[in-house]
């Protein structure tokens, strides 16, 4: 989120802001003072990844993330109550699907690139190309769009996808698990290749050409501030 530069300067002080990054190569979290403009504490580590560099597993960016959020925390120490909201950059590419349990189906999704433009051209193609997805949309459809992702999970793995009941990006589902709240931003959502960005929400039309449910197994579009007290 966007610190509020017009905040009376009372409430300015108060505040503090939490910044976490998870990269392919290094996790890092920092938090900033809003008042004095500086950076009061920050941590990184090197993620843990797999041969290739690629994140095995969702559950790591969740323990890579926790020891330096742990460390900020502790250097700040009463301070930390002054924590008003944070910012979460993570993976774009790829996928978390959770079942009723809400627990991982499956390891995270994300196609080679030789894959991910095949699977984009034969969506595209369900409308007639890049026009009739744009037409749906209000955007293009890109080829990192997680739409691609669950296209070609459709046809590669159909049986996985009935079992799945909630979809997430990287990003969302770590950011999910800091708060407690399920939520994404709409310019992120815009970007998934399943939101209307004209009508504001989940398109319909696009998800009947790859599952009809997804409207209801993505999250609600809204603004996540609060830190979970865990």
């Amino acid at each position: 989120m966007r610190p509020n530069a017009y905040a009376p300067p009372g409430l300015r002080l108060l505040m503090l802001f939490l910044g976490i990054d998870h990269g392919p190569r290094e996790v890092r979290a920092v938090v900033f003072s809003l008042e004095s403009n500086e950076v009061l504490a920050e941590a990184s580590q090197a993620a843990n990844v797999v041969p290739g560099g690629i994140v095995a597993d969702p559950l790591t960016w969740v323990r890579d993330i926790d020891v330096v959020v742990q460390e900020c925390l502790e250097s700040l120490g009463a301070t930390r109550s002054r924590l008003a909201g944070m910012a979460v950059a993570g993976p774009e590419a790829g996928l978390v699907l959770l079942d009723e349990e809400n627990a991982i189906l499956s390891p995270e999704h994300s196609l080679e690139a030789e894959q991910r433009e095949k699977s984009a051209r034969g969506l595209r193609r369900r409308f007639g190309g890049s026009a009739g997805v744009a037409e749906v949309l209000g955007r293009p459809l890109s080829a990192s769009a997680a739409a691609v992702d669950l296209f070609w999970l459709s046809q590669s793995d159909p049986k996985l996808l009935q079992n799945v009941v909630q979809v997430q990006r990287a990003p969302d589902f770590v950011r999910g698990w800091l708060t407690g709240e399920s939520g994404t931003e709409a310019s992120k959502a815009s970007e998934s290749g399943l939101f209307d960005v004209r009508e504001r929400k989940w398109s319909r039309v696009m998800a009947g050409e790859i599952d009809e449910r997804l409207p209801d197994l993505l999250p609600p579009v809204e603004s996540v501030e609060s830190l979970s007290s865990g």
